[in-house]
């Protein structure tokens, strides 16, 4: 059946697989932003779009590397700061490569950071429940680290 007319048929959707949960799998940087939390003003966060170059036609990952604020509690900042390492050492990402930024300049749609399109790393996967849709997506369980390329 075609959608208001158009040439766009909307009865046949296929339906997008995960990729497998508890395993190692490469992925790449599709899309990376800088940006706001919607839900928590103040808190920024990295925004990670992640695909597998061995299987693109499944479904993307998504991950956020909170910023951690002068505010959290100590255990908070520590397990932030350690999930940001391991994305970096996983995905073998020079910080002195990346550029600065000021929190303030942060425009609301967010700031791109081109410089991790295409980074490859290794990652562990979980299938979970995303609270809005309740549809089933995968979920950066954990990066693995002393991976190498």
């Amino acid at each position: 059946m075609s959608f208001m007319g158009l040439d766009v048929n909307v009865d046949d959707i296929p339906v997008i697989e995960l990729l497998p949960p508890n395993e190692e799998i490469l992925l790449s940087v599709k899309k990376a932003d800088l940006k706001e939390s919607g839900k928590t003003p103040g808190l920024y966060m990295i925004s990670l779009v992640l695909e597998s170059p061995e299987q693109p036609d499944k479904a993307n990952v998504f991950d956020y590397l909170c910023i951690p604020r002068r505010d959290e509690s100590k255990m908070t900042e520590r397990m932030w700061k350690l999930r940001i390492q391991a994305f970096l050492k996983s995905f073998n990402v020079d910080i002195s490569s990346l550029p600065n930024i000021s929190l303030e300049s942060v425009p609301k749609e967010g700031l791109p950071i081109n410089d991790l399109i295409g980074k490859q790393g290794w990652v562990i996967l979980e299938a979970v429940t995303n609270e809005r849709s309740g549809e089933l997506e995968n979920k950066v369980k954990s990066y693995v680290l002393g991976a190498s390329i």
